[in-house]
């Protein structure tokens, strides 16, 4: 499996929105997501474990009969709001893939530093 961008942005904005107060957000099946439902079990948890290595998010996965039964996201961090905040947008999100598809590289550091690149030249 490799790491998808788009799948990582709908799991961080997934999380934003159904993380409530300070409860743990927990799902079992992928349709507990809102954008990210449309992904299987070992892909959601392979990009939460991606971007938990990263720093943006807190997840404890439970896992039975060697596959994940449960997900448990104590929510993003700092870095992990900073980042989703700098992919939010349609319009800077769809640059960014643009740009980092004539580059032909899909990292995270790259991916925010097109978008942060993108952002500074609207501001100016």
């Amino acid at each position: 499996m490799k790491f998808e961008p788009e799948i990582a942005r709908d799991i961080l904005l997934d999380i934003e929105k159904l993380q409530q107060d300070s409860n743990p957000f927990r799902f079992s099946i992928p349709e507990e997501f809102d954008r990210a439902k449309k992904y299987d079990m070992d892909t959601i948890a392979y990009h939460c474990n991606l971007l938990e290595e990263a720093g943006f998010l807190k997840w404890d996965p439970i896992y039975g009969n060697n596959e994940l039964q449960m997900g448990i996201i104590d929510g993003l961090t700092y870095d992990g709001h900073q980042f989703l905040d700098s992919i939010r947008s349609p319009k800077v999100w769809r640059e960014t893939k643009s740009r980092a598809e004539k580059l032909g590289a899909f990292t995270i550091e790259v991916i925010s530093q097109i978008a942060s690149n993108i952002i500074s030249d609207t501001i100016k």
